[in-house]
């Protein structure tokens, strides 16, 4: 668990008639770089953005996006591929949720989250609202499988 350096999250009114790239990626893209950090379109014109360069963050309010700071709201959770997908269906069906997308605002364990396939769907990134992290912790604990 950890929390990341910033959090920012961008949102495109519906008056912004063209999106500039890379925010014209389609809902539920996840992408990740040097520059952009783990952006995850996690809703329509809705984006979550962890640890990206200030001035991808600048240029998207050029265009008329907003950017919120939630520093502090989000904390990230890696789980690797080992159970990992058996693990979250215990709370959810993640290929129902993910169907046609890398990432989507899920309800987890009851934590309000955005979940995220990393490496071809073997691996996944959960963003938990920090207030529910260690609930969320505990639920994994309690359903996690051990295998031999």
């Amino acid at each position: 668990m950890k929390m990341p350096g910033s959090s920012i999250e961008l949102v495109f009114p519906p008056g912004v008639a063209v999106l500039p790239a890379p925010w014209d990626a389609p809902p539920g893209a996840v992408l990740s770089s040097d520059s952009l950090g783990l952006a995850l379109h996690f809703a329509p014109a809705r984006w979550l953005l962890l640890d990206t360069a200030a001035a991808l963050v600048a240029a998207a309010v050029q265009s008329g996006a907003l950017a919120i700071d939630v520093e502090g709201k989000w904390t990230l959770i890696e789980m690797p591929e080992l159970y990992a997908r058996r693990t979250l269906s215990a709370a959810v069906n993640v290929e129902v949720v993910l169907d046609g997308r890398d990432c989507a605002a899920a309800i987890l364990f009851d934590c309000p989250a955005v979940i995220a396939r990393r490496d071809r769907g073997e691996s996944f990134v959960v963003c938990v609202h920090s207030s529910y992290a260690f609930s969320f912790k505990r639920a994994l604990a309690a359903t996690a499988f051990h295998g031999d």
